[in-house]
């Protein structure tokens, strides 16, 4: 049993790659946005690996951590006018937990920034889909999130050995696509 719940994590890794100098760029409506793995940083005690989110002038840095247990996010640095803001979700934030099965879930409540907020992740499964970059066999994860500006849901599809291919936020009768267009190993 325990050898099974291994190989379960081992194959769900593969969906959350983070090797130094990966770098995905994504289309966002007429947008692009470009995501690079810069290396390792710590968050407190813990090892992280540093993702930065580069759109036009806007950037910022998160913080992921990865065990055998998922992905926990712990940090979000983020540039707005030549200021630094940091947050630091209050605990981390499990965003895939591992060897989880179709139609499971895991929640998660706390603060960032000093503003509560709630998650329900559920484990959707395996779909095909298709976006810029091709076709490719994914999981998916949706979030239904609640923070101060109401409720929102967060459909994630991350592909073994990719990551990361589309992402859709719906807020009210607003929605925001974000698709894989190329993606790149160093």
């Amino acid at each position: 049993m325990i050898a099974l719940l291994l190989i379960a994590a081992f194959q769900d890794k593969e969906h959350f790659p983070l090797e130094k100098g990966m770098r995905w760029t994504y289309a966002v409506g007429d947008a692009e946005t470009e995501m690079t793995i810069k290396g390792k940083a710590k968050v407190g005690e813990i090892e992280c690996v540093k993702v930065e989110t580069a759109s036009g002038a806007a950037s910022s840095t998160e913080f992921f951590s990865v065990d055998d247990k998922g992905v926990m996010l712990r940090k979000i640095e983020s540039w707005q006018n030549e200021t630094l803001g940091e947050r630091e979700p209050e605990p981390a934030i499990p965003r895939l937990k591992f060897g989880t099965k179709k139609g499971e879930s895991w929640e998660w409540k706390g603060a960032v920034a000093g503003q509560a907020q709630s998650a329900k992740y559920v484990n959707e499964g395996e779909e095909e889909i298709e976006v810029p970059a091709g076709k490719y066999t994914c999981l998916r994860i949706r979030t239904v999130a609640e923070a101060a500006g109401g409720k929102y849901t967060i459909d994630r599809w991350f592909a073994k050995g990719v990551g990361m291919v589309k992402t859709v936020v719906k807020m009210g009768e607003r929605e925001q696509k974000t698709e894989l267009k190329k993606f790149e190993k160093p």
